[in-house]
């Protein structure tokens, strides 16, 4: 579980490989993009809100157990990527958020895997669309981000002294 408890710096392509090779489904905490999301700040968001996670852009997901595919498909590597996300995260997100960000190449170097370390945030609630929208990460495979209803907020409010 190197994954989740190393350096993120320090992170290769087989601590990636080992942690999909434990085939934990996508859920509340863990969440794989085939390719770089649309809405990408809304699922940090959303997991800083709740119990934070790991983003692994660049794993496809099978679409029925919600595991990850092996070998990872990966991503085109490019200059920045960390950057942009880091911009992104910067820029829609409200209290600004920035995950720990990996850019893990594989032994080619010409595919990577991008992994993105979010924390719980004591800051929270955290929120996105010009400050409109503050979204909470459920298990739910068909819609994984939901608005929070006013009960949450006052929760994420009150910095989580009370349990759900």
């Amino acid at each position: 579980m190197r994954l989740i408890t190393a350096p993120i710096a320090s992170l290769t392509w087989q601590d990636m490989l080992d942690f999909c090779a434990l085939a934990l489904p996508e859920g509340a905490t863990v969440d794989y993009k085939r390719d770089f999301p649309s809405e990408l700040e809304r699922t940090v968001a959303a997991m800083a809100n709740t119990s934070g996670g790991l983003i692994l852009i660049g794993v496809d997901e099978d679409r029925t157990s919600t595991k990850p595919v092996l070998p990872p498909v990966g991503l085109q590597t490019a200059r920045g990527v960390p950057e942009k996300i880091t911009n992104l995260c910067i820029s829609n997100i409200t209290p600004p958020l920035v995950p720990e960000i990996a850019l893990i190449p594989d032994s080619t170097g010409t595919t990577s895997v991008v992994v993105l370390r979010v924390p719980q945030s004591h800051q929270a609630p955290h929120a996105i669309a010009r400050n409109t929208k503050v979204y909470l990460r459920r298990g739910s495979i068909n819609s994984p981000e939901d608005l929070a209803t006013l009960d949450e907020l006052e929760w994420l409010k009150g910095g989580r002294q009370k349990s759900s």
